[in-house]
């Protein structure tokens, strides 16, 4: 049986689900003895898509397809590799804000630029320069 859910109970607690959640009902005794063939490869798959196996039907290969190009496909993996570098370029962003932010406090407590500039190694001479330039006048 396939229903539409409001949310579930574990527990002794109820947590609700999105609108987009589904449930599949296998039966009374949640085994998979009257689930069709290609449910019970799909569900496998979903459980575990590392198991070394074959699949007999045609959504389980088209699964086990799609997913392999995600894993192994040379556009997935410049689509990731893009993603990774633009998230570590955020970073880095945010830790030089972080650090000019700590140079203009360090600065207000007369620690000098000197002494800073060796301590603030992701800020670029120019960008160090022009917070203390702006600190100073």
């Amino acid at each position: 049986m396939y229903e539409r859910v409001e949310g579930y109970h574990a527990s002794g607690e109820f947590f609700p689900c999105n609108e987009k959640l589904h449930v599949l009902r296998l039966n009374a005794a949640y085994t998979k003895a009257n689930v069709a063939t290609e449910i019970k490869e799909f569900l496998d798959i979903v459980h575990d898509t590392d198991a070394p196996r074959e699949y007999c039907t045609e959504l389980g290969q088209k699964t086990m397809e799609r997913i392999n190009d995600v894993r192994f496909g040379a556009e997935s993996e410049v689509l990731y590799m893009t993603f990774a570098q633009k998230v570590q370029e955020e970073r880095l962003e945010s830790a030089k804000e972080i650090q000019a932010e700590m140079l203009l406090k360090f600065l207000a407590d007369g620690f000098s630029a000197e002494f800073l500039r060796k301590k603030m190694d992701l800020l670029s001479d120019e960008e160090f320069n022009k917070i203390v330039v702006q600190f100073n006048t």
